[in-house]
């Protein structure tokens, strides 16, 4: 009979990690040679020479107790499989530091289970790859870094300024470094000393001068310094910087290069006199980034709403708040999609929807309708367009008795079809057929009921006019899969309404954190944060 390997694993004969602690000196070919001597049933299927093994894992998890196991087999794949194992136990990982194999020597200096005292054993052994392995462990002591740091080989120096666990010391010696790369790292690095980052920003190389200028912690003096090098890339990469000192941007404002000049438009930390300068840049996206840059002033928003591009006015309309001037000069914009985007802003000025509400175009006047801050005034004059659905204007409808409501449902009516999809009487099963009606103004008013099944709302989530979709969104028993659906919509109009919804999961939102539109992300991380 078989034994299994966690029946053997769970034996306390097994006990190998005391057996090693008990004695003073533990002889490895004397202890393998014991086990294999009084348990040789227990290693079948292991390789017991050492020919290659085979490339696939073991199909059974071993951990603890069984890693010491395999730790004391012949073969040499076996014991670098164990060297380099997640799971491995520290003080069997001790053991295999004194193995004859530079392979299983180097998995174990390159294991994080690996103790302080291992690796400082092993940073002085005679192989340089397990030197390198011992100079990337992040649980390495700072003096083992101190000592590699003096390596002549060029990549342990940089694996040393690679490590978390570099000291300010180590870092500040091979910011001095001869090798470019090794420089590049320690201007990378977030313990880096800020002499040496200052210093480091009139280096040589234009990489190491852009690792400090990425730098989140590169001080103001090297960013100052770095605003005016030759390279453009490190200039964008202080334009865009949100440590550059506000004079540093305004220089950076009229660089030739349009890609630096974009980076300053975007950086929240630029000045609202130097955002002006950039409000007349002859680049469009130069001027969009001054539109949507969190920091740009209201009087700033004004002129960029008469801007002569309709991409950045679209931008304008699009910003909560919004001053009241600004919502009328936008209302009567000569591009249907300022006044679209304008008429879904929920803090456009009562004025500029009374406005809207009269549009030539029915999707503005549809937007109105839908704005949660419509006014009764814009109301009042939307409830005689024939074209636009009050999404609310029959759920209040007078009491139906369920066989009057399953005739209405099969009127070749539209307006008596649409009349019973939005009333809450409506038995379940005559929403479900009305929500497969041709008509749209059925679809939307059967999405908006508030007795639709869940189910049948997955299903409208996916229909193929926009305004069924939002009506989904407004019923206040949309199904978290719907909204899960509804947030990979190609419209982001609907992305933004899925990450204002009330109540979401957090998983919606990070995916919505990571939408490209500007606006959807904004609202999300919003959500996140609160």
């Amino acid at each position: 009979m078989s034994v299994s390997v966690s029946q053997v694993f769970l034996t306390s004969i097994f006990d190998f990690r005391d057996r090693h602690q008990q004695r003073n000196e533990f002889s490895f070919d004397l202890e393998r040679q014991w086990l294999l001597e009084n348990f040789s049933e227990l290693g079948t299927g292991l390789p017991d020479s050492d020919e290659p093994a085979p490339e696939a894992e073991p199909t059974f998890q071993v951990t603890g107790e069984g890693l010491w196991y395999l730790a004391l087999n012949k073969n040499l794949s076996v014991r670098q499989y164990v060297a380099g194992h997640a799971d491995t136990p520290a003080d069997c990982l001790e053991l295999l530091a004194s193995d004859k194999d530079v392979l299983v020597r180097q998995f174990v200096a390159g294991n994080l289970n690996c103790g302080s005292s291992v690796l400082q054993r092993l940073s002085s052994d005679s192989s340089a790859a397990i030197r390198l392995a011992c100079a990337g462990n992040q649980g390495i002591v700072p003096d083992c870094l101190l000592q590699l740091s003096k390596e002549s080989n060029p990549a342990i120096r940089s694996a040393v300024a690679r490590n978390p666990a570099a000291s300010e010391d180590t870092l500040r010696i091979l910011a001095s470094d001869q090798d470019a790369v090794v420089r590049f790292y320690v201007a990378s690095h977030r313990q880096c000393p800020r002499q040496a980052m200052i210093m480091l920003a009139g280096d040589s190389d234009a990489l190491v001068r852009q690792a400090v200028a990425r730098n989140p912690l590169a001080p103001l003096p090297a960013l100052s310094v770095l605003s005016a090098d030759r390279d453009g890339t490190v200039r964008q990469l202080v334009a865009e910087s949100c440590q550059a000192p506000p004079s540093a941007l305004d220089l950076l404002a009229g660089d030739v290069d349009v890609h630096v000049r974009r980076g300053v438009a975007a950086n929240s930390g630029t000045a609202d006199e130097t955002l002006k300068r950039l409000a007349t840049d002859p680049d469009l996206l130069v001027r969009y980034l001054v539109a949507v840059n969190e920091r740009r002033s209201s009087g700033l928003s004004a002129v960029l709403s008469r801007d002569s591009d309709c991409l950045v006015r679209q931008a304008i309309a699009r910003l909560e708040p919004l001053a009241s001037e600004v919502s009328l000069a936008l209302a009567a914009d000569s591009d249907k999609d300022v006044r679209l985007w304008l008429a879904r802003n929920r803090t456009v000025s009562a004025q500029a929807l009374e406005l809207l509400a009269q549009d030539k175009e029915v999707s503005v006047r549809q937007a109105v309708a839908d704005n949660e801050s419509v006014s009764e005034s814009a109301l009042e004059i939307l409830s005689r367009d024939p074209d636009v659905l009050l999404r609310a204007s029959s759920q209040e409808a007078a009491i139906v008795d369920e066989e009057t409501l399953r005739s209405f449902a099969l009127s070749p009516s539209s307006f008596v079809r649409s009349f019973t999809a939005a009333n809450v009487q409506a038995p379940s099963d005559v929403l479900k057929e009305l929500a497969q009606d041709d008509s749209v103004e059925v679809r939307v008013r059967a999405a908006y009921n508030a007795n639709m099944h869940p189910a049948t709302l997955h299903y409208l989530c996916r229909d193929h006019d926009e305004q069924v979709r939002i009506s989904v969104l407004k019923n206040r028993h949309v199904p978290m899969a719907a909204l899960s659906v509804l947030a990979s919509d190609s419209d982001p109009y609907i992305r933004l309404l899925v990450a204002r919804c009330k109540v979401i999961m957090p998983d919606i939102l990070k995916r919505l954190a990571q939408d490209d539109d500007l606006w959807v992300r904004r609202a999300a991380a919003s959500r996140l944060i609160a």
